[in-house]
């Protein structure tokens, strides 16, 4: 794993900074989960919606249609009084004027508008970007007029919204959580004293190699490594402490180092565990 050295201030304190690449890469995870979940917004919020109010009013002049065909075209006859009831009722239609009541119900269930102020004439148009604007809606003559040449739009399937807002959902808190770490790491510093030979953590505590007890790489193919600390140390005795050097430059040399002057004669050996970086994307968990 390629590191970033800082440079050595005057007072030989060194502090870790976030590692380039694992930033970068946050960055693009980042901009891509939070455009998805504005475009899921979008759709779900209005894009979806609008489609299904069109296909509404083309479901609602095959209804008219229907009705003037068969001579029946008038606003009592056309008025759909409880349209929930009626849904109910034509759900398993097979033939007849059903197959033209549901489907314009079923798509005014799925935009959230199945209600007698949607069903009924006269009324007031709810679709503001419809053929009447949002204006009065006259009566179910005017209204099969109307819709003469209203433009297609394909009818909404129910999931269709609901999928939407999951992909917001998704895409939006997958989004934040990663800005939220970013800032996380961001604040986390550690300090190296290279006179010392020195670690602070970002907490304050401090130890040296002759305070290591145990060094276990077995986790360094992922980037992190444990290091347990002798039982005498003041404030960290008999803790295990979690390094994450995929994040945190340049922590690793620093790690390294401690290694060789606790344990010059595993060093050598333990040297070749730097393996190539992980095909995984460690770094996720704050």
């Amino acid at each position: 794993m390629s590191t970033v050295s800082n440079a050595t201030p005057s007072n030989g304190i060194q502090t870790t900074t976030i590692n380039r690449k694992w930033r970068r890469k946050m960055i693009i995870f980042a901009v891509i989960l939070i455009g998805l979940g504005i475009y899921g917004l979008v759709d779900a919020g209005y894009v979806y919606p609008r489609r299904g109010y069109r296909a509404a009013e083309l479901l609602e002049r095959d209804y008219l249609k229907y009705l003037n065909e068969a001579g029946k075209l008038s606003d009592a006859q056309a008025t759909i009084k409880d349209p929930v009831a009626e849904l109910e009722r034509t759900r398993d239609a097979t033939t007849g004027i059903d197959l033209k009541i549901r489907p314009w119900l079923d798509q005014l269930r799925i935009v959230k508008k199945l209600t007698p102020q949607s069903t009924e004439y006269p009324r007031e148009d709810f679709f503001k970007g419809g053929v009447s604007k949002g204006g009065m809606i006259e009566s179910a003559q005017s209204r099969l007029d109307a819709l003469k040449n209203a433009p297609h739009a394909e009818p909404l399937q129910s999931y269709d919204i609901p999928v939407q807002w999951l992909i917001c959902g998704v895409g939006l808190v997958w989004g934040g959580y990663i800005v939220f770490l970013m800032g996380r790491v961001s604040k986390k510093k550690y300090r190296w004293d290279a006179s010392a030979k020195s670690l602070a953590l970002p907490t304050g505590e401090s130890f040296t190699p002759s305070d290591i007890l145990e060094i276990d790489k077995r986790q360094w193919h992922k980037l992190y490594v444990h290091l347990t600390i002798k039982p005498e140390h003041a404030t960290l005795g008999g803790k295990t402490l979690e390094f994450d050097l995929l994040r945190y430059v340049p922590l690793e040399e620093w790690i390294l180092e401690m290694e060789r002057i606790a344990f010059p004669e595993d060093s050598a050996d333990s040297a070749g565990q730097e393996a190539a970086p992980s095909t995984e994307t460690p770094g996720l968990t704050p």
